[in-house]
């Protein structure tokens, strides 16, 4: 069973992961929002859905990459200066129409049946749908081709369809419905990665060693009871931090950005309060003076950082938790201590009195 010390310490350990992990994961949404890590692994789930060697290779006779030529989607792509970012959420009735209006090709009028264009293109294994291909200073039409396994899918959706386009819309879109489950596992993946990176970089730049401070902590019981009074302060001043977090997702990029905005305005008051006394009270950092690190620092800022890669809302939710505990436990605690200095204050004058 904890005590009340062995709770401050870990307790006081949360609080200073819940910090720098509040700090990383903003420094890791800026990172993801610069690089569109959101849009690629969108791009990467949708070409391997089209492409059956899953490949981003920019071979502009495979399937995927026509899907990102096709004009619904080509206008979703910002083009900057460094780098294009991808659109960080295509909806499922815009995938269907994408592969569809590929399959049927361009040349439709109002009224006319797709049916059989899109029978052709799978007869065919070829997108109906023709991109301009500059070359030799000659306009050359080019279709894509649809690889065998891919081709094989939209087939048996065909076939399940009886050749009804609007049911074999329905079927692409549940497709897609389902592959979006395995893009947001993708994007966690990629994102956790980034915020992994970011914890070291901060854990070196800080020096917060995760050994260290959990030997000063318990050395240090006077010391380890202000930071557990700055973390049921910080509780008080912030008592719904994660309550409605998105989703991360790429659907739920405008409630992510909206949460994001809020800890940005947050980021400065952090670093410069809470980040700060805890660093002072825990003398963190770099300091000319004296011995900085050592054999063991390497360990204690790697544990540092896969503790941070847990992300801020984790830690949250455990230092609410574990306050809670420490609330409970108290009062038992001081009862205990009180019995036990009356039975010694009773003991004392049993002594005096035989005496």
């Amino acid at each position: 069973m904890f005590n009340n010390a062995a709770l401050d310490v870990v307790i006081g350990l949360i609080f200073i992961y819940l910090l720098y992990s509040l700090l990383a994961t903003i420094l890791c949404e800026w990172i993801v929002t610069f690089i569109g890590l959101r849009g690629k692994a969108l791009r990467k789930i949708i070409f391997q859905m089209l492409n059956d060697d899953k490949s981003e290779i920019q071979d502009l006779t495979k399937l995927g990459n026509a899907f990102y030529r096709h004009p619904g989607i080509k206008y979703m792509i910002e083009d900057l200066i460094f780098l294009k970012k991808n659109p960080v959420y295509i909806s499922k009735e815009t995938f269907s129409k994408v592969v569809i209006d590929l399959l049927r090709g361009q040349n439709v009028v109002p009224g006319q049946s797709f049916r059989q264009p899109i029978q052709n293109s799978l007869d065919n294994a070829e997108i109906a749908w023709k991109f301009s291909k500059c070359q030799e200073d000659q306009k050359q039409e080019q279709g894509a081709k649809i690889d065998s396994e891919t081709l094989s899918y939209l087939k048996s959706m065909w076939a399940d369809s009886q050749g009804d386009v609007q049911k074999f819309r329905a079927h692409i879109e549940i497709w897609y419905t389902e592959m979006m489950d395995k893009c947001t596992g993708v994007y966690k993946k990629y994102n956790q990665m980034v915020l992994l990176g970011v914890g070291l970089f901060i854990a070196i730049l800080f020096n917060v060693d995760s050994i260290k401070i959990a030997k000063k902590l318990e050395n240090n019981p006077a010391i380890a009871k202000r930071i557990v009074s700055q973390a049921s302060d910080f509780r008080k001043a912030n008592p719904n931090l994660f309550s409605s977090r998105a989703v991360e997702s790429p659907k739920d990029s405008t409630i992510t950005e909206r949460i994001q905005e809020r800890l940005d305005n947050k980021a400065m008051e952090v670093v410069s309060e809470d980040i700060g006394k805890t660093n002072d009270l825990l003398a963190l950092g770099w300091s000319s003076k004296g011995k900085n690190c050592d054999g063991y620092s390497i360990l204690g800022w790697i544990l540092t950082a896969i503790a941070i890669s847990f992300g801020a809302p984790f830690w949250f939710d455990l230092l609410n938790k574990l306050m809670s505990l420490r609330a409970a436990i108290a009062p038992k605690e001081e009862e205990i201590q009180k019995k036990n200095s009356g039975s010694a204050a009773s003991n004392a004058t049993k002594i005096k009195i035989d005496g």
